[in-house]
């Protein structure tokens, strides 16, 4: 979060209305998108996070896929 980062440079205080401001811009552009007339914030949530869910579904087969597999040459730490 840029917020973060400006606190830190700037050594100003944490202001958690800027935090709350930069969530409620990204549930908006995210699950704002799925939520219909009458649904509670909540059923949005689990709407959007079952999308996520049924798209992650269709791509398992393929990551799983032998020619998916890419080897690393170097070791792992």
């Amino acid at each position: 979060m840029p917020h973060f980062k400006e606190i830190h440079a700037s050594k100003s205080p944490f202001q958690l209305t800027t935090i709350l401001g930069v969530v409620k811009q990204s549930a908006t552009s995210t699950v704002a998108k799925v939520s219909k007339p009458g649904m509670s914030p909540w059923e949005a949530v689990g709407t959007a996070i079952g999308r996520l869910i049924e798209e992650g579904g269709k791509l398992f087969p393929s990551i799983l896929e032998h020619e998916s597999v890419l080897k690393s040459e170097l070791p792992f730490p």
